[in-house]
């Protein structure tokens, strides 16, 4: 496509991952060719300064594919948080020390074109059942194992966030008999005893048991260092390794049980360690296969995937939400 056509094209849309760390942006055209992103650090310290992050990602995002603002068909955004997908208001998000912030009222003004928000996890769940699996498969599990744990569920291709918009919130669950105390209050919750955080204060707590352990060295314990000794073949990585399989494929098959999905991926930045990962998880599945027909029927060896590190779940997540706008807005009219 030349420069004239370019900048005639119909279609362009620009998807947004906005995380408490960072920004992430993506600029597609009408097939999904990325003509640019942009990755920057996400300013926190008020939610101005938060919002004026993201008015410069995707302001640099336009000037770097030299597209004008008004052939921008829309912007979708992934924010983590509570999200009121109807006001376009983010009504609480921790990371970012938000509270009722009219996100799409700042776009709108900002850029003049529409806005579609969603919380970030359910929109890249919807991002890689579209794009990632290429629209194969109608129900997928996405679980995003970071700092915190939750899932985003696409049930029959859409979207779903339950009654209250709390719908995936499997971080504070309980599947074992842990006594560790949670954020939120209670006992023994997933997020508690598998987040990277949790991950690491249980490596720490085991170095005495291990004394010729290679984190024994480390200054500072780090999930990422967990998972580098058990790659290695260290014991206590290995333990800890093993621990957070055993706790997350007891999660997944409850998931199932409960919710009966094609496909589960799993993704987030404790799973960029690879193998290390998820084999153990694997392993427990074997394990959970092997003692239930159930088990093997509904999680036969496959269907749990660990997501590409370089696909942008998130900010495609944003593009697909777009298309799902397209589609829903196709759809009333034809039944008007």
């Amino acid at each position: 496509m030349d420069q004239r056509q370019r900048r005639n094209a119909n279609g362009w849309r620009l998807g947004v991952d906005v995380g408490g760390t960072k920004i992430a942006t993506l600029l597609v055209d009408d097939d999904n060719r990325v003509w640019a992103s942009v990755q920057r650090p996400t300013d926190t310290r008020t939610p101005d300064h938060a919002l004026q992050s993201l008015a410069d990602a995707i302001w640099e995002t336009l000037k770097q594919a030299d597209l004008p603002i008004r052939l921008l068909a829309g912007i979708g955004i992934g924010i983590p948080g509570q999200v009121d997908t109807q006001s376009g208001i983010v009504r609480h998000a921790v990371n970012l020390g938000w509270q009722s912030v009219d996100l799409r009222g700042f776009i709108n003004a900002t850029f003049g074109t529409a806005c579609v928000i969603e919380n970030d996890v359910r929109a890249a769940a919807l991002g890689i059942q579209r794009y990632w699996l290429a629209g194969s498969i109608d129900s997928i599990l996405y679980v995003s194992i970071g700092t915190g744990i939750a899932a985003g569920m696409i049930l029959d291709g859409a979207v779903y966030r339950g009654s209250h918009g709390m719908a995936g919130e499997i971080g504070h669950a309980r599947f074992g008999s842990s006594t560790i105390r949670c954020r939120c209050g209670n006992y023994g919750c997933l997020e508690a005893v598998v987040a990277g955080p949790a991950i690491a204060n249980y490596a720490q707590s085991l170095l005495s048991t291990f004394p010729h352990s290679q984190l024994q060295h480390q200054t500072s314990i780090t999930t990422s260092a967990v998972y580098t000794a058990a790659e290695a073949g260290d014991e206590l990585g290995l333990a800890v390794a093993h621990m957070v399989g055993d706790q997350l494929a007891q999660a997944l098959y409850t998931m199932v049980l409960a919710y009966d999905c094609d496909h589960i991926v799993l993704g987030g930045g404790v799973s960029r360690a690879g193998s290390a990962f998820f084999s153990p998880i694997e392993q427990a599945l074997d394990g959970l296969r092997q003692q239930s027909s159930l088990a093997a029927s509904l999680l036969p060896a496959g269907r749990v995937k660990l997501l590409d590190r370089d696909f942008a779940a998130g900010a495609w997540g944003g593009i697909a939400l777009l298309d799902s706008q397209a589609l829903a807005r196709v759809a009333q009219a034809q039944l008007a």
